[in-house]
């Protein structure tokens, strides 16, 4: 407070720009992640791919907006959207009741599953373990031990914390920007097949600074 007993107003920070290249629309600063899923399926092998199809699911079953995906265009965000990409993190949902997600199947995962991130239609930007992408925000707490433990809902990869990021920042700190046209996906292969009493959701973050039309 200053010397009258009242709050100092925090100074504005930057709430529009202009797109790139110049000509197109003025956009909102977003602070979002972009966000896809995909099914953990029992003696599943092939590569899962995120980002590419925002409706279904391997299985075809409906992806539900905005709880499993963001994403308003398969592989690309779409005009006039832009994104400063600045990190990732990787997510294994919990799920609820009998079919909630076991430490098991947790570790199943993380023993088999690697983490690729593709710009264009083949150029590889990353490729390693899955278990190097945290979950970022997420439970904290603790556990009494007992049948509890069975369902780990506080399990987490990492330190949940909001800044609990893969860093994907170039080498002089600057986010990797991302327009509206180019195409990216990430792959989750697996080194052998998942052994899964029920099929689980992973989910993939970008995270980073969204510009949204008005």
């Amino acid at each position: 407070m200053n010397g009258m007993g009242q709050a100092q107003q925090l100074s504005p920070g930057v709430q529009y720009v202009v797109g790139t290249p110049a000509q197109t629309p003025v956009l909102r600063v977003l602070r979002q992640p972009i966000h896809d899923s995909e099914e953990l399926a029992n003696a599943a092998t092939a590569t899962n791919q995120l980002f590419t199809n925002r409706q279904t699911f391997n299985s075809g079953a409906a992806k539900i907006f905005p709880i499993d995906t963001n994403m308003t265009q398969d592989g690309s965000l779409g005009t006039p959207l832009e994104f400063d990409l600045v990190g990732f993190n990787h997510e294994v949902q919990r799920g609820v009741a009998a079919t909630a997600l076991t430490l098991a199947e947790l570790k199943d995962v993380y023993t088999k599953a690697g983490f690729t991130w593709i710009f264009g239609q083949n150029t590889i930007w990353l490729q390693t373990r899955i278990t190097r992408i945290p979950y970022g925000v997420g439970e904290s707490g603790s556990v009494s031990t007992g049948v509890v433990t069975a369902t780990p809902f506080l399990f987490s990869n990492g330190i949940p914390g909001a800044k609990n990021i893969f860093s994907f920042v170039t080498p002089d700190r600057k986010a990797r920007r991302v327009n509206s046209t180019e195409s990216f996906r990430c792959e989750v292969p697996f080194r052998a097949a998942l052994v899964m009493a029920n099929t689980q959701i992973q989910t993939v973050y970008m995270v980073g600074i969204l510009y949204a039309g008005i």
